[in-house]
């Protein structure tokens, strides 16, 4: 079994995820771990700076939706629509979460709740776009696999039921075939979105390589690697 990450630097545009296709398409990895696309989660943190300080965001959140339409526009130009609603229903959520009176208190799990789209939202894309190369793929909310305890920014996992949840909803559905495909750097507690700290994604991808006892695990960079 084979585990793939991509970071944001190469799932930051249309051609990117081409790209990230053609390597799917050659490489046949069985899980595939997907970042926000490029300096989305910069982006998400800046709209939830705007909203303590009680600022308009309005402008800087449709430029993050707008960027995630043109790339679906792109990508599906026969038919968009399905991947459309999907990045409609996030961006409900998204604001929904903003439009709650702010408890300092509670910043972190604000924080993960806004930051999560960036990943959920680039994982709708990649999946309506691999579905369209026809693709045996399906899409899994790392939310459902990786649970994590002590806060919700930079949480600590909780192994013994986060490998259970991952071999159950990744590990026995890619062995009936199909590429599972999640997202980097999110988790939840008791249902609530939670995140692992930046950079966590790569993590993320390790967890579920170790879990499901992966021959390799591979992270695809827009740097030169080592």
């Amino acid at each position: 079994m084979k585990v793939f990450k991509f970071g944001g630097g190469v799932v930051q545009d249309a051609t990117s995820i081409i790209q990230l296709a053609q390597i799917v398409e050659r490489e046949s990895p069985d899980v595939l771990v997907v970042s926000a696309m490029g300096k989305t989660t910069c982006a998400l943190e800046r709209v939830l700076q705007q909203r303590i300080d009680e600022l308009p965001y309005q402008d800087t959140l449709q430029t993050i939706y707008d960027l995630h339409r043109h790339i679906i526009d792109q990508l599906l130009t026969q038919s968009p629509r399905a991947a459309h609603q999907a990045l409609e229903a996030l961006q409900t959520k998204l604001e929904l979460a903003l439009a709650r009176p702010y408890v300092p208190a509670l910043y972190g799990r604000l924080y993960s709740e806004v930051v999560a789209w960036g990943e959920l939202a680039a994982s709708t894309v990649i999946y309506h776009y691999l579905c369209k190369r026809q693709v045996p793929c399906y899409w899994v909310d790392a939310r459902d696999c990786i649970h994590t305890r002590d806060g919700f920014m930079y949480a600590s996992i909780d192994w013994s039921v986060t490998q259970a949840a991952i071999r159950r909803d990744i590990g026995e559905r890619c062995q009936a075939g199909g590429l599972a495909l999640t997202q980097g750097f999110i988790g939840s507690q008791d249902g609530i979105t939670t995140t692992l700290g930046k950079e966590g994604s790569d993590f993320t991808a390790a967890i579920i390589a170790a879990s499901v006892g992966a021959s390799s695990v591979t992270f695809w960079k827009d740097v030169p690697g080592v």
